[in-house]
């Protein structure tokens, strides 16, 4: 999820934001990063945000959970690949 705060994240602080499945621990969070991208994660943040819905229109958005992963100094993820 690359939004403007999230790409202050990135470059100030060095945490990242993901949308994960609504099932997802932060256990299983930091095992899928140690194991995709090789880099251990100092802190895993996670947040539901609920869903929305407009009475007149009837549009929803749907619920989902978002992660915040913090990383050591120099470690990086490349997002572009």
């Amino acid at each position: 999820m690359i939004t403007e705060k999230a790409f202050g994240q990135m470059e100030k602080e060095n945490v990242y934001t993901f949308l994960v499945h609504m099932n997802a621990t932060k256990i299983d969070v930091k095992l899928s990063l140690e194991y995709i991208y090789k880099i251990t994660p100092l802190a895993v943040r996670v947040v539901q945000v609920g869903k929305k819905m407009r009475m007149r229109r009837g549009l929803v958005r749907k619920a989902y959970k978002k992660v915040y992963v913090k990383l050591k100094t120099g470690d990086k993820i490349d997002l572009t690949a």
